[in-house]
């Protein structure tokens, strides 16, 4: 494994173009099923969310993404004052050792703008089929209040990547942590129906109204977009970095 350089760490910050104030901040990265790519780019996309801000660090794997031929920066910050959201997305994979210098980064952002919680979004592999349940996992801390939203929770297992990292440090910081996982038997293709559950529970957790209706009718061609997309990305990445087969969450 190659050593991280103190420089690429202190470079390995959140840029915003203004001042935030925001409570909740949903984070939605590449892992199993692309359940939570697909949820933060939908909710992204139905609540009008624009832009703030930009995720910036060497450890990144160097990729330039056009989205419709206009360049975007790999990971962005999108926010929507009037829903109190900030939403997290990233294009590539992250190597292994970026994974605890983006969680702390992310965490100090999350510090700076006043945020009270941050919600991973994520699948995980059911090698059965899944009954598509979505099981909310949290820190230790918040078992009182999580045992009054009724939502199954798993027993025993793990989260893995840059989800799991930035999970980890909610345990020691003051900000509420939490997961929302659900099951997929393909984890290597784009699940939109996984992700639709998702964001309908996470409507009635954070008292949303997003429509998940055309998620679920366009999920065909949501999967086959996300689908290319993904092994493109995974081309230009490199694979030392990155093993396409690892299992990022796990439950039992």
């Amino acid at each position: 494994m190659s050593v991280v350089d103190k420089n690429d760490v202190d470079k390995t910050v959140c840029i915003c173009k203004e001042k935030l104030n925001i409570s909740t901040i949903i984070v939605g990265f590449p892992g199993i099923g692309l359940i939570g790519s697909i949820s933060a780019k939908y909710i992204v996309r139905q609540l009008n969310m624009e832009v703030k801000g930009f995720i910036r660090s060497p450890l990144i794997p160097p990729l330039a993404v056009f989205l419709d031929g206009i360049l975007a920066y790999p990971y962005r910050i999108y926010v929507s004052q009037e829903h109190d959201l900030a939403v997290l997305i990233g294009e590539s994979p992250a190597p292994v050792q970026a994974y605890y210098y983006l969680a702390n980064a992310v965490l100090d952002w999350g510090k700076q703008i006043g945020a009270k919680e941050i919600i991973c979004l994520d699948g995980f592999q059911d090698p059965f089929t899944p009954s598509k349940e979505v099981y909310l996992v949290a820190e230790p801390d918040l078992k009182t209040k999580i045992d009054k939203i009724n939502l199954p929770k798993p027993q025993t297992g793990y989260i893995g990547g840059l989800s799991g990292a930035i999970l980890n440090e909610t345990i020691l910081r003051e900000i509420d942590g939490y997961a929302l996982l659900c099951g997929t038997t393909e984890p290597n293709f784009p699940d939109p129906d996984g992700a639709a559950n998702i964001i309908e529970t996470l409507n009635k957790l954070k008292n949303l109204t997003i429509d998940i209706a055309s998620l679920r009718a366009d999920g065909d061609k949501i999967k086959k977009t996300m689908q290319e997309f993904a092994e493109k990305t995974r081309q230009v990445s490199d694979e030392s970095m990155y093993d396409s087969t690892d299992k990022s969450s796990l439950y039992t």
